[in-house]
């Protein structure tokens, strides 16, 4: 499954957008879900929870925030992000790729260029997947994968992060922020600014506390709980509806 942001202010070009996507999955037989989002709050809204997309189609020109903005903070919220600016302004070309952008069409040649531009994209994602299910791990002389199923939660202890796993703690000079980039957004939330729990492995949430499988406790802060509690009952009604 592939899941991709659409966000266009005119609602003509964001139908427009869409229905071309549509087809190309449709057409190439790969599974998709498609989020539109008529506001750039909406879509902010969305990486401030971090929920991640696999491709994310912006309109550059925008009231209240404009692409580039987007962009910039989906750079800065995840790792590498698929970003494709889709505009009437041929001049904004050169901002865009400030921004690393991955591709850059104009609406006059949507029908065209973004089939093309959504080809590559399913190409770099299926290839990437094939360590998606890994967190990589290393160091001078020190390289391992670890499989994100196995991890139970990430804390910090001063300059390090410490991975707490099935094969016990792995220490990683780096930041929390970082390291959220390189995990699976669906799996991991930050449960406090000193914590990243792994959402498989909570048992119970009572009393801002989290009670995991291997019999660690996490608290939960205060600004934090609610978007917890709604990342954890729908990840419980994903799996369950998957396992049904």
């Amino acid at each position: 499954m592939i899941k991709i942001a659409i966000t266009d202010d005119d609602i003509d070009d964001l139908c427009s957008v869409y229905a071309v996507t549509q087809k190309f999955f449709t057409d190439a037989q790969v599974a998709c879900e498609i989020d539109k989002f008529l506001t750039p709050e909406a879509l902010i809204n969305k990486i401030c929870e971090n929920v991640y997309f696999d491709i994310y189609l912006l309109d550059i020109h925008m009231k209240g925030i404009v692409g580039c903005q987007i962009a910039q903070r989906l750079q800065e919220k995840f790792e590498n992000p698929l970003i494709i600016f889709v505009t009437h302004y041929r001049e904004y070309a050169v901002k865009g790729y400030e921004y690393n952008i991955y591709r850059y069409i104009l609406k006059s040649e949507l029908t065209k260029k973004l089939p093309e531009a959504l080809k590559k994209c399913v190409e770099k994602i299926e290839r990437q997947r094939v360590h998606k299910d890994y967190l990589e791990v290393s160091g001078i002389n020190h390289f391992e994968l670890i499989k994100f199923s196995d991890i139970f939660y990430i804390t910090k202890e001063k300059k390090y992060v410490i991975i707490v796993c099935d094969a016990g703690r792995r220490e990683i000079r780096t930041t929390l922020k970082e390291m959220s980039k390189k995990l699976d957004g669906e799996l991991f939330v930050f449960c406090d600014k000193s914590y990243i729990v792994n959402l498989m492995h909570i048992k119970s949430v009572k009393e801002r506390m989290l009670y995991l499988d291997n019999g660690e406790r996490i608290p939960v802060s205060v600004p934090r709980l609610k978007e917890v509690l709604d990342r954890f009952k729908t990840f419980r009604q994903k799996r369950n509806a998957k396992n049904s």
